[in-house]
C-alpha cells in the first residue's frame, strides 16, 4: 500500500484518485476498492492508502520472476524474445513479475527502452502471444519504427509461421477462413459463425503430418490476419482442438501452440526471427 495526500477538496474520493493518479474509472473497477470509500467526500490534507498496484497503473515492476526467455535478437531497433508458454506478452496489473516487459526492464539497464508506447499496457510490443502460447515476441525500440510498423502491419510483417498439434487426423491444406466474434464472460472467447458476419479470419495450412500412435496431427499453419484466438478457434471449429487446449479443447499441461518464425520488412530491410524451440519435438 501506498499513501498518498491530497492538496485539495474533491466531491469525492473517485475524482480524487482519477485526477491525481490520472487512471480511469474502469481501471478502479478492476483494483476492487471499496464503493464506501470511493464515494466519500475528499478534503484537503486527507491521506488515503492505496493498493501500489493502482499508484503504480500502467507501469511495469522492474523485476522478473518467470521461466527463463532467451533473446533470439537484440540490436538498436529490436529485442526479440523466445516467449515460454505461461508467461504474459504484458503485465495487467504492476504486482505482476512474470512478464515479457518486466524482463525486459530487469534485463536491459536503458530505461528508455520501455519509452516506447508509453500509455499503452503492451508498450513497444509488435503483437501480442497469448498466456500459453509460446515462441518469437518481437518488441521495438524505436517509436517512431513502431508506429509505422503498427500502422502497416500487415504489408510489413511477410511472413507468420505457428506450429501446432491438433488432436485427430486432420487432413487440411490450404487456405482456411471464417468469421468469427467474440462470446462467452465479457467476449472472452471467440466462435465461429455460420455467415458472412463478424471479423474474417484467415490462414494457409503448410503441412501436416498425422502421428497415428499418438492420434495427433503435427501442423504449421501461415496467418494472413491477425484475429484473436483465429488458430485455436478455427482447429476446434474443425473438430481438432489444440491439444492442451484450456478453451476450446480439453486443456493439459500445456497448450501446443507455438510461433515459429516471424519475418518483417521495412525500409528495404529483410529480417527475420525463427525461435529455437521446436514444437514437434513433444511429440516426436
Amino acid at each position: 500500500m501506498t499513501k498518498v495526500a491530497l492538496l485539495k477538496n474533491y466531491p469525492k474520493v473517485e475524482n480524487a484518485i482519477i485526477d491525481i493518479l490520472g487512471v480511469s474509472k474502469s481501471r478502479l473497477k478492476k483494483i476492487g476498492l471499496p464503493k464506501a470509500l470511493l464515494s466519500k467526500e475528499a478534503k484537503k490534507h486527507m491521506v488515503l492508502d492505496l493498493p501500489i498496484d493502482l499508484v503504480n497503473s500502467n507501469k511495469i515492476n522492474p523485476v522478473y520472476l518467470g521461466p527463463e526467455i532467451e533473446i533470439l535478437h537484440n540490436d538498436d531497433n529490436f529485442v526479440v524474445m523466445d516467449k515460454p508458454n505461461k508467461v504474459h506478452g504484458h503485465p495487467h496489473f504492476y504486482s505482476d513479475k512474470n512478464n515479457c516487459l518486466s524482463f525486459i526492464r530487469q534485463e536491459f539497464s536503458e530505461g528508455s527502452i520501455l519509452k516506447v508506447g508509453i500509455d499503452s499496457p503492451e508498450k513497444g510490443l509488435l503483437y501480442r502471444l497469448d498466456y500459453e502460447t509460446s515462441g518469437v515476441l518481437i518488441y521495438c525500440k524505436n517509436e517512431t519504427l513502431f508506429s509505422s510498423l503498427r500502422k502497416n502491419f500487415d504489408k510489413s510483417f511477410k511472413s507468420k509461421v505457428y506450429q501446432l498439434i491438433v488432436k485427430g487426423d486432420l487432413d487440411c491444406r490450404g487456405l482456411l477462413e471464417n468469421y468469427l466474434a467474440p462470446c462467452g464472460k465479457k467476449g472472452a472467447q471467440m466462435k465461429v459463425l455460420p455467415h458472412n458476419d463478424g471479423q474474417l479470419a484467415r490462414l494457409e495450412v503448410l503441412e501436416s503430418e498425422y502421428l497415428a500412435s499418438k492420434d495427433v496431427t503435427l501442423v504449421s499453419v501461415k496467418l494472413i490476419t491477425g484475429v484473436r484466438h483465429q488458430i485455436r478457434v478455427q482447429m476446434s471449429h474443425l473438430g481438432h482442438p489444440i491439444v492442451g487446449d484450456p478453451i476450446y479443447g480439453e486443456g493439459g499441461e500445456r497448450l501446443m501452440l507455438h510461433a515459429k518464425r516471424y519475418e518483417l520488412q521495412f525500409d528495404n530491410t529483410k529480417m527475420s526471427f525463427e525461435s529455437k524451440v521446436d514444437l514437434f519435438s513433444f511429440f516426436l
